[in-house]
């Protein structure tokens, strides 16, 4: 039979057993095995992994422990003892954001139940698959803990009863996302070549804000390049985000005097600064509609000065047709990437350059901003480069 006769069959194959893969990495993760493993200063005997894990018996866990060691994860011994390897230190969640933190969000009940939600999502838009299985949207669901009660009727999953829904439960997993996407930036970030660090001229800006910028690991990054020592950095986010910033700036060594931690959200509150010659948001138009884009704009164009910058950095989906970039150096593959925003957010969406230099055309013709430049770093993030016009 003529090679790649069932090419088009293994790619289906391949793609519904993902979620099996997906799955078992996040039990794996659940149940604290990496840090199990990594932990230990010798090998450690599947009975004792079941018994610290609270497994009833070491039957079932040491199919799951044998599967994921034959794809890379971990490694199997003699006598099903285990012991950790690179993967399996890429997974643990007690040496600050991880990949661990990555799979345990988009692994977590909450996530796999709001799929369940998908198809009527698409079928009828309006809600996003989200709302219509958890009842109210991600962003509630994870910073209004106090303020809005999760119906204890979305806890039962069958027969399985989960934690989803309660106070401690959604706190974790907003503490989970939050690193996600921190580790997620790091990601993109590290493998872009050429960098994002070097491509754009931030010696040039002398007084830079990062809008949505979490715990400030893209604007320390940008203070500690060379040529921007005597550049202050301004960063804007959530109060327990910024609460989070004060506690990494720190460990960056860079002075206090040269960085200024503002809390508030974009959306409602102006940021109390003026003469900022460089605004960035990372990642965060594609939560937003085209109207919170143009709030946004006009918000920052008051406190840019008069050559000011407002630079827009995301990646971008690959163009209709392209199938060279479906999975990025990363290994995440953007489309899907997409996908899961669309579930997730109503304005949710990834989008194609060509797509951002259409919406960017269309937010310049409401708010007197003009795109200057467009910088790419190959699969990584895309900077849009827009400047204030009279």
């Amino acid at each position: 039979m003529a090679e790649g006769v069932f090419s088009e069959e293994r790619l289906i194959s391949s793609m519904f057993c993902g979620v099996w893969k997906s799955r078992c990495l996040s039990v794996l993760v659940s149940l604290a095995v990496p840090e199990l493993l990594c932990n230990s200063c010798s090998p450690v005997s599947i009975q004792e992994i079941a018994e610290r894990t609270g497994c009833r018996t070491d039957e079932k866990i040491y199919k799951l422990m044998r599967t994921m060691a034959q794809w890379g994860i971990g490694e199997e011994l003699s006598d099903k003892r285990f012991q950790a390897n690179r993967a399996m230190e890429l997974l643990r969640r007690d040496k600050g954001p991880s990949l661990g933190h990555m799979v345990s969000y988009y692994g977590s009940d909450e996530i796999w139940t709001a799929m369940l939600g998908l198809p009527e999502a698409i079928k009828h838009s309006g809600d996003t698959a989200f709302e219509l299985v958890h009842g109210m949207n991600l962003y509630d669901y994870m910073y209004k803990v106090e303020e809005l009660e999760y119906c204890t009727d979305k806890r039962k999953l069958g027969d399985v009863v989960s934690e989803m829904g309660t106070k401690e439960r959604r706190r974790e997993f907003a503490d989970n996302y939050d690193r996600a996407m921190n580790m997620l930036s790091q990601l993109e970030l590290h493998n872009a070549q050429p960098s994002v660090f070097t491509m754009y001229p931030w010696d040039k800006c002398k007084r830079i804000m990062d809008i949505g910028g979490g715990e400030g690991q893209f604007l320390s990054r940008i203070l500690k390049l060379p040529g921007c020592e005597q550049t202050h950095g301004l960063l804007f986010d959530f109060p327990d985000v910024i609460e989070r910033a004060k506690e990494f700036i720190a460990k960056q060594n860079i002075s206090d005097s040269r960085v200024t931690l503002i809390c508030g959200d974009i959306l409602k509150d102006a940021p109390q600064t003026k003469q900022v010659d460089a605004i960035i948001v990372k990642n965060l138009f594609v939560i937003f509609t085209q109207e919170q884009m143009v709030e946004v704009l006009e918000t920052c164009r008051q406190v840019l000065t008069k050559d000011g910058k407002f630079i827009i950095v995301n990646s971008c989906n690959p163009e209709a047709g392209d199938t060279d970039h479906n999975v990025a150096r990363t290994g995440l593959h953007p489309g899907f990437r997409g996908i899961h925003i669309m579930t997730l957010c109503k304005m949710g969406n990834f989008r194609t350059k060509s797509e951002w230099l259409h919406l960017i055309d269309w937010l310049c013709a409401r708010v007197a901003f003009q795109l200057k430049q467009v910088y790419e770093t190959g699969d990584g993030p895309t900077l849009f480069e827009l400047i204030k016009r009279d």
